[in-house]
């Protein structure tokens, strides 16, 4: 996308804020039918915000869910007309790993493994068929119905209204009479309010429990009420609905409040594909879920099984980014996996621990496609580096081993209501081995969450820039409240997604502006001025405390990641403007006490707080990798470095220690599972600097190249250059020479050239938009069908994604 696409882009956003409420909404939206989803009402609720796209994807879903109803045939969960003969081939033919299993269990009695088994049976042995069929039903008719209250097991209720959408075209009509009354009892569809509203992402509550639509659509079209119900959780203001169009809006597989529960999601949208065709599992218009594979493998460390970039907060994570990949996580990458069809991503599920169900739901979820190393696929079948532009975060690595270096730039919006997100934009974390530069801090959910509510979500605990308000945040840090919407908005405005992303301007506080990829390097921008404040505090549209006020005209941060071999640069240019003199204050968290070099010019707190005027750091993670450090601008500065014991997570004049600095143990177990056994505690953060301009000037530059290297190593020569209104670096590696120029004014870009061995392999402009690059490479036909020996058949083999044309080759057989 070209600069001028990008104002274009730009302008359409404003011009939406203007009118997409009052045009294009009253368009889309203007019919409905009794029980269907509520409309997108902007005149009631006011002026949408965000990313056109993704409102795009919105008013796509909404269309399909004013004018959806349950299919009329059975069955019509997770199993169904359209998806039977794949889930049949499966059993029949492909031999998958969970179907001996079932049949084992049908064979002994077990209601669903039998029902499940008739339609498997159903067209190729229909006597065989029937035979499990009246096992279900007997079995269906003996049982005392009652609902479930377990977050993923099923009531007699609902395994019985599961029972009866699959074998009801093998049940006499007496019998289905007589199931219909007794399901739609114990059910009380009269009782039930399914048009509930609240946090719908402050841990996901709304995910668990979906097989209580079972008893809805098993009934619909049978029983009063019952498919009324079931659309009823699909209104814009219930938290189903709710969660189905942020996931469209969002439509990468990023998370929202760091919780993730695929597993149970997909329970929901499988239910709702197969019931109403309305496919928020692998469609090509909302692909959350076939790219939530990606955001797991882009962020895992294999060798220590652990995710290394988690964003913000959640229970099951210790702290510093680190959240150890135990069972739950394997539930919920095997979905996700095995969604996206990729054979990189079954292979990433094989490292982690856990195994694969064999229940009859793995069949229907999962292909069983053959799994591939990444480490052996080319930069179009895998890039090492991804785009998710619905959570604005990129991640880049320099391989698949535990040894290789990786780096993320986020610029994740304030998504929900609730309190887990972070105030943070514009921040970037650094790997290698383990933490060098992390989100630091803990959640201390157990032991009175000091640091977590004082320290850890906040700006201060990220590598981000603290803009100093003397009188209004002289802390530098972004609003806190800018987060936590729940507790400031009028309880008469209606809550959900809508009310805290859609219709709040406050939350689009940032973008990823540009973005390109390719072997040698990858380039992103991410702006975020409107982070530290936007408009007038009295604006009656901003609902959070402790006032609006707009800091920044502009906050442009510019990342370049450059490989060698496991080993990375990492190069940051800031341009920073405040809307007067203001002091600013670049932040870089580290495990190890640094090293700076040049003259001590201050000691607050002898050995804790010290102040530097050198250019140059080294701070090591105890896990045999070290990150380099040589500042180039601004030039009259100081490197102030904060921490040790009592210091660690110095905010404000107090340390905000874990637990009060009396962890219990359940807050301790959590953070050393979450490190894991290869990893340190102090992972989670013990030191950080501060490169602090010595003059206030509105408008600043801060320029820093990083290496991330192994310890006792020594940076190359990096100078600072100065081109044509463009700064710059030159980065005089043995390997090769990187030269860098910035624009310091205008729109974001600058150019990049890399000699090789004295061959030129890249020299070009930085792209000035966002391009990603190539879709992953999904065989979509793994496998050939059977042939005969002597018989020409054809068959037509299919991919998606990777760079076409495609080349096939036998593997084997």
């Amino acid at each position: 996308m070209s600069k001028a696409v990008i104002s274009v882009r730009r302008g359409w956003v404003v011009m939406l804020r203007q009118v997409m409420g009052l045009i294009i909404v009253s368009a889309l939206f203007s019919v409905t039918r009794p029980g269907s989803a509520q409309q997108l009402d902007a005149a009631q609720d006011g002026p949408i915000y965000g990313d056109p796209e993704g409102l795009a994807r919105v008013a796509k879903l909404e269309q399909q869910l004013h004018n959806m109803h349950v299919r009329e045939d059975h069955p019509r969960i997770f199993l169904c007309r359209e998806n039977l003969p794949e889930i049949r081939k499966r059993c029949l033919e492909d031999n998958h790993y969970a179907w001996p299993n079932v049949k084992e269990a049908a064979d002994r009695g077990d209601m669903l493994s039998a029902a499940f088994a008739y339609q498997i049976y159903k067209e190729s042995n229909p006597e065989l068929a029937q035979h499990y069929a009246d096992i279900a039903i007997e079995k269906m008719k003996s049982l005392e119905l009652k609902s479930g209250n377990n977050y993923e097991v099923p009531g007699t209720l609902e395994n019985a209204a599961l029972a009866f959408d699959w074998v009801y075209d093998a049940m006499s009509e007496e019998d289905r009479q007589l199931m219909i009354n007794r399901i739609a009892q114990a059910a009380k569809f009269e009782e039930r309010n399914n048009n509930i509203i609240g946090e719908t992402f402050h841990i996901e509550e709304w995910c668990f429990r979906s097989y209580k639509a079972w008893p809805e659509i098993a009934l619909a079209h049978h029983y009063p009420g019952a498919e009324e119900k079931y659309l009823e959780r699909w209104k814009y203001t219930s938290i189903w609905g709710d969660a189905a169009r942020a996931m469209a809006y969002i439509a990468d597989g990023t998370d929202f409040e760091g919780y993730r529960y695929y597993a149970s999601e997909m329970k929901w949208f499988l239910a709702l594909k197969s019931a109403t065709g309305i496919n928020l599992i692998d469609s090509e218009d909302f692909p959350y879920f076939k790219m939530a594979g990606y955001y797991y493998l882009y962020r895992t460390d294999f060798g220590k099984k652990r995710e290394f970039f988690h964003r913000w907060t959640w229970n099951g994570g210790g702290g510093g980014g680190l959240a150890y990949l135990d069972g739950a996580s394997y539930e919920n990458a095997w979905v996700t996996a095995a969604v996206a069809r990729d054979p990189y991503l079954q292979w990433y599920i094989d490292q982690l621990p856990g195994s694969r169900p064999e229940g009859w739901y793995s069949i229907i979820v999962d292909p069983a496609i053959p799994k591939k190393d990444p480490s052996t696929a080319s930069w179009d079948e895998l890039p090492l580096s991804i785009l998710f532009p619905g959570g604005n975060e990129v991640y880049m690595r320099t391989g698949w081993s535990g040894d290789d270096a990786a780096a993320a730039l986020r610029v994740t919006p304030a998504w929900t209501m609730s309190s887990h997100g972070h105030s943070e934009a514009n921040t970037f974390v650094l790997y290698r081995k383990g933490n060098l530069a992390m989100d630091s801090g803990m959640y201390d959910a157990y032991s009175g969450q000091v640091n977590y509510r004082g320290y850890q979500k906040r700006t201060t605990a990220h590598n981000d820039i603290l803009v100093i308000d003397p009188e209004h945040f002289p802390l530098g840090e972004i609003n806190v409240c800018m987060r936590s919407f729940t507790f400031s908005a009028p309880w008469d405005f209606r809550h959900g997604w809508k009310a805290a992303f859609v219709h709040r301007k406050e939350s689009n506080w940032g973008d990823i502006v540009a973005y390109e990829a390719q072997p040698e390097f990858t380039y992103a921008v991410g702006e975020a001025a409107r982070a530290y404040g936007i408009d007038d505090p009295t604006d009656p549209d901003v609902y959070y405390t402790g006032g609006n006020y707009r800091r920044l005209n502009e906050y442009y941060r510019s990342i370049v990641f450059i490989p060698k071999g496991t080993k990375a640069y990492f190069v940051v240019f800031d341009r920073i403007e405040s809307v007067e003199p203001m002091e600013k204050r670049w932040l870089l968290h580290l495990v190890e006490e640094p090293q700076i070099n040049g003259d001590k010019v201050s000691e607050e707190v002898p050995g804790h707080i010290e102040s530097y005027n050198g250019d140059y750091l080294v701070s090591e993670n105890g896990l045999g990798a070290a990150l380099y450090l040589r500042k180039l601008f601004p030039e009259n500065s100081l490197i102030k470095k904060i921490g040790g014991k009592g210091y660690e997570f110095w905010r404000g004049g107090e340390n905000y220690q874990p637990g009060g600095g009396n962890l219990v143990e359940a807050d301790i177990s959590r953070l050393q599972h979450c490190v894991g056994e290869q990893g340190r505690i102090e992972e989670i953060g013990q030191w950080r600097i501060e490169i602090i301009p010595q003059e206030l000037a509105k408008r600043d530059y801060f320029f820093n190249v990083m290496y991330l290297g192994d310890a006792d190593e020594t940076m190359a020569p990096v100078q600072r250059i100065e081109e044509g209104g463009r700064v710059g670096a030159l980065i005089q590696d043995p390997e090769m020479t990187v030269k860098l120029l910035f624009n310091k004014e205008g729109e974001p870009g600058g150019h990049i050239t890399i000699i090789k061995n004295g061959v030129t392999v890249v020299d070009k402009e930085f792209a000035g938009g966002v391009e990603p690059p190539p879709e992953p490479l999904n065989i979509i036909t793994p496998s050939l069908p059977s042939g005969t020996v002597g018989t020409s058949y054809s068959y037509i083999l299919s991919a998606s994604g990777g760079t076409s044309p495609y080349t096939w080759s036998l593997e084997s057989g």
